[in-house]
């Protein structure tokens, strides 16, 4: 048996790992930020300013149910030291990753002690080195180098920090000694909660306990291993998840009402997600740089099991791996291990979720499960092999050091690519020609820079992709180029398909580029009259939607229309419009200041004060800059109701909020 005690030889090997692992990164942090990294942090500017409390900060994002505030708790304290920098921020990211590799290593070691004959020392150093493998992946990149995913990465790291406990109690527990009730009912479930309140799928903590239950213990088992082991995933893993199918079972809208403003399906995205999964694997173990990013939304969605084939051949792939690692499981229990633990951490995201089909941050954890089933294939492919000879067992760490550095410089060179916009931005464009999302960012820059050809152009490749957008998207991309172009529309036809009413849901695409449209045309950014055609949609859009009222895309959809019927000085319809918007919103602050903005402006002084005092009511505490606000508002009206009243108050077009 090969041992390794030395501690310095550990502590040497944790140092130079997270030399590399640095190393690898450092390029990426001039990043900058990302896609919803602006929205996300709009919180903290506002805290900054003075507009908003600490508590509203913690507990007012949006990005998922349980406001993520540990999440956000840790952006606020970056943008407390250095203000709201993205180098600050994705720093923070790399620190953050280099403890979630620690913690890696941690349970990598713990698991290969079961697994080989490795010593306790030998086995923190191979742990140290499948941390590093693990910390380098080229995938990672769009994780610790995309700001906003701090809140991925701080999931991971408490999920870690709970499986820690989880096998450090099982060892206790197999080992007949103490300390193991600590660690499973007390530590096991706070590690959890902070993983669950920095991105919701830190509740799989429990599913990925149960995939090294089933990799490593299986085969060691007493009566009173059994009863822990029952009440410990009866209470953290099968009452939770009887209680969740209860609830999609009573109310399904919690899952499928989202699906009202997605193009495509459950069944679409039950079908798309085998083909994806694959892709991720092939990401991880044979990446490609130039075909990893954030923009992915060209993907070709699978519409039944042969639309297109390789779904059929995706899905019967995934059963012959599982079934292959279930029987394999006796000389080789780290596949099985980990071919579930990839499998449970995607159980949240690659599901039933109306989330994007595609993202490569959902890879941070499940990444290791992948990374595990092939460490315990070459482990078990070892054992069946000759003695080594001498030179074979100086060659094997040196062949096992080179792959390690290869993912680290692939990693490298990723980052650089990350932190320079201009290459990535270049490079998506080859890799995803027909993207839609970056398809309507070029058009808009070439419309802005008076080529309405170019931005056309642009729009009808995005129309040509395998996915393409609704009609109504594209016709309000147009739209938007003829406005800042200054130039009229040569083809108004696609206009009347889209100002027609059809009975069709309003789509989170068409509802972000209507609104875009209306934010250009409120603010006078537009250089040729749009108004017309945009309300002409965006009534379209309204009278054909069987979407309830209250829908987000539905009221913001309204919110907007009003905003168009405001800016051509319709100050009635414009209040009727953002009334009715107001009230399906459940009382969101930013439309009711529409709302009092334009009675003021009509010189409706009842419903200016009934809107104020609405809005007071609903308003939450921690808003101060909305608080004010109203307290100018009700001045400035009481001086309009004072014939001598002051008129220096500022009028109700000086302040204002979003939704």
């Amino acid at each position: 048996m090969i041992r390794y005690d030395s501690r310095p030889a550990v502590l040497a090997a944790g140092a130079i790992a997270c030399a590399i692992i640095v190393w690898a990164f450092l390029p990426g942090l001039s990043a900058g930020f990302q896609l919803d990294d602006g929205e996300n942090f709009k919180a903290l500017h506002r805290y900054l300013a003075g507009d908003i409390t600490t508590s509203a900060v913690l507990t007012g994002n949006r990005s998922g149910p349980l406001g993520r505030p540990v999440a956000m708790a840790s952006f606020l304290l970056d943008a407390r030291l250095w203000g709201v920098d993205p180098v600050a921020f994705l720093r923070t990211n790399v620190v953050l990753h280099l403890l979630c590799a620690a913690l890696v290593a941690l349970v990598a070691a713990r698991l290969l002690l079961r697994q080989t004959d490795l010593g306790a020392g030998a086995a923190a150093l191979a742990g140290i080195a499948f941390a590093l493998w693990w910390a380098s992946l080229p995938i990672h990149a769009s994780v610790v180098l995309y700001a906003v995913q701090r809140m991925a990465i701080l999931s991971t790291l408490f999920v870690l920090a709970a499986l820690a406990c989880y096998v450090a109690g099982r060892v206790r527990i197999e080992q007949g000694r103490s300390g193991w009730f600590p660690l499973w009912f007390v530590l096991f479930p706070a590690f959890t909660l902070l993983a669950a309140l920095s991105k919701e799928n830190g509740v799989l903590a429990p599913a990925l306990a149960a995939a090294i239950e089933i990799g490593w213990f299986r085969n060691r088992r007493t009566l009173v291993e059994h009863r822990r082991r029952l009440a410990f995933f009866g209470l953290f893993l099968v009452l939770p998840g009887l209680v969740a199918v209860a609830a999609l079972v009573a109310d399904p809208s919690i899952v499928m009402a989202g699906y009202a403003a997605r193009d495509f399906t459950l069944a679409e995205r039950l079908l798309t997600q085998p083909r994806i999964l694959w892709d991720y694997v092939g990401q991880i173990l044979l990446p490609f740089g130039p075909s990893m990013g954030l923009i992915h939304d060209d993907l070709q969605k699978s519409q039944s099991l042969l639309q297109p084939p390789a779904t059929l051949l995706a899905l019967l792939a995934w059963l012959g791996v599982v079934a292959g690692a279930f029987a394999a499981r006796r000389v080789a229990p780290g596949v099985l291990g980990g071919v579930l633990l990839f499998l449970a951490g995607h159980i949240v995201e690659s599901t039933v979720l109306p989330l994007e089909l595609y993202f490569e941050h959902r890879n941070y954890l499940p990444s290791a499960g992948v990374l595990v089933a092939v460490a315990s294939l070459a482990i078990a492919a070892g054992k069946r092999l000759p003695t080594p000879t001498v030179a074979f067992a100086r060659t094997g760490p040196i062949l096992a050091l080179a792959m390690l550095l290869t993912y680290a410089a692939a990693t490298h060179a990723r980052a650089r690519v990350w932190g320079d916009p201009a290459v990535r931005e270049a490079q998506a464009v080859a890799q995803n020609p027909h993207s839609p999302r970056l398809r309507a960012r070029l058009a808009v820059a070439a419309a802005s820079a008076g080529d309405l050809p170019g931005a056309l152009e642009h729009i009808a490749m995005a129309a040509s992709a395998p996915s393409p957008p609704s009609p109504r998207t594209l016709a309000l991309l147009r739209l938007t180029a003829a406005c800042l172009s200054d130039r009229p529309l040569p083809d108004p036809g696609p206009l009347e398909v889209a100002r027609a009413p059809a009975q069709q849901r309003i789509l989170l695409a068409e509802m972000a580029a209507f609104e875009s449209l209306a934010q250009r045309t409120e603010t006078r950014a537009c250089r040729w009259p749009v108004a017309a055609d945009a309300l002409a949609v965006g009534y379209a859009m309204l009278e054909g939607s069987p979407q309830d009222a209250t829908d987000h895309e539905m009221w913001r959809t309204r919110y907007n229309v009003a905003r168009l019927l405001a800016s051509q000085s319709d100050f009635g319809a414009a209040a009727r419009e953002a009334q009715a918007a107001w009230e399906a919103s459940a009382w969101n602050a930013g439309v009711g200041v529409l709302v009092f903005q334009l009675h003021a402006t009509r010189g409706d002084l009842a419903a200016s004060r009934a809107t104020l005092q609405r809005l007071r009511e609903t308003v939450g505490s921690g808003d101060l800059a909305t608080m004010r606000a109203i307290g100018q508002f009700e001045a400035y009206v009481d001086s309009l109701a004072t014939p001598s009243g002051d008129r220096d108050q500022p009028s109700p077009q000086q302040e204002s909020a979003r939704p």
